[in-house]
């Protein structure tokens, strides 16, 4: 059961009509390391229900269209999660000279390095660090919590073909802020990115601006969040095969423009390394390392996660993983599967899951 680089591409159908999903579930032990108790979770996290389609318009153009939602599996009423067209949902068409999409769907910084992610939506996924600093909230309002590698709610994206193993993506996004009043002027937002992959190497690079359209302040709201004037991300990526062995390494500079924004650094690099290498015929050892540098403070943080995978049939898989978060004083990262209740913390996740991919 393999993710491959498909994650860097957008996922068009040659049918008319066709019905997809992933099945998610975890029994999780987590530990939030400070202030609060130890429990036991069941979680749902990245189930999904899609439908997609395409249609030719001519011998040149096809239209396409995709409608993907979230499914909670765990939760009854309020509490459920489920959300119609909550992931990546939108209309565009496609021709040799490349593809043109409009509506929701990750931005071309997210794509670039989900390849490169052997937990992507499980406990440890590389998205606790990597466009995250605790209290910058992206205006994506993605409901993972990260200001960058999100998903953007009102996106036009365009993608080259791939030629010789290139293509690119240029998106813009932030029109749906728009209506909204900030007196240092009109929110607008850009992302750009690249890969070559090739037989065994994938490299990629990315960069993304976002202008009046993030904020900054206590995730208790013991202060009102400020908009903030310009923040950017970027961001390279290698990941190569040796043999069976594949190996990956991120490296992410986020940095916040504006003088009201008073933190020591107003920038941070991320660094992010990962393996995957098989053990025996149907099971796979898989390792991510993460760390975080300074923004406000003492505010570092670094994580490790190893897990155990086993594939059941081609569209099944099995796993046990373990991910482990280190804070500095004033750092709150998590799992991914839970947020420390106070600052300091150091949590950690035991989580014993399937993935039922169809």
């Amino acid at each position: 059961m393999s993710h491959g680089h498909e994650h860097g591409n957008v996922a068009i159908s040659n049918k008319a009509f066709e019905l997809y999903g992933v099945i998610s579930l975890s029994l999780d032990h987590n530990n939030p390391g400070a202030g609060g108790d130890s429990n036991v979770y069941l979680d749902s996290g990245g189930t999904v229900l899609g439908v997609k389609g395409s249609s030719p318009i001519n011998e040149d153009l096809k239209l396409f269209w995709q409608i993907e939602s979230t499914i909670d599996l765990t939760e009854l009423g309020t509490a459920n999660k489920s959300q119609w067209a909550g992931h990546d949902s939108f209309v565009g068409v496609a021709s040799k000279y490349g593809t043109l999409l409009a509506g929701k769907h990750h931005t071309p910084y997210t794509m670039t390095t989900l390849a490169l992610d052997p937990f992507h939506h499980l406990a440890g996924d590389m998205r606790l660090l990597l466009g995250n600093i605790n209290d910058l909230n992206s205006g994506a309002g993605d409901h993972h919590g990260s200001a960058f590698n999100v998903r953007a709610p009102d996106v036009v994206m365009y993608q080259t073909p791939q030629k010789n193993g290139f293509s690119a993506n240029f998106a813009v996004f932030g029109f749906n802020e728009r209506k909204k009043a900030v007196p240092t002027g009109d929110t607008s937002a850009f992302s750009i990115g690249a890969s070559y992959d090739v037989g065994p190497l994938l490299a990629t690079a990315a960069y993304e601006q976002h202008k009046n359209y993030d904020s900054y302040g206590d995730h208790h709201g013991a202060t009102d969040p400020e908009v903030i004037d310009k923040t950017a991300a970027a961001k390279l990526g290698l990941m190569y095969g040796f043999s069976k062995v594949v190996v990956g390494v991120v490296y992410e500079n986020i940095k916040v423009s504006d003088e009201s924004i008073a933190v020591p650094n107003a920038s941070r690099d991320t660094y992010y390394l990962s393996a995957k290498a098989p053990l025996g015929e149907n099971t796979a050892l898989k390792l991510a390392y993460g760390n975080g540098s300074e923004f406000a403070g003492d505010d570092k943080a670094s994580f490790y996660a190893l897990g155990l995978f086993r594939d059941l049939s081609k569209i099944a898989q099995a796993y046990v993983s373990y991910i482990h978060t280190s804070n500095d004083a004033q750092a709150r990262f998590g799992t991914f599967r839970v947020t420390p209740v106070e600052e300091g913390g150091d949590p950690s996740t035991l989580s014993t899951g399937i993935v039922y991919a169809f």
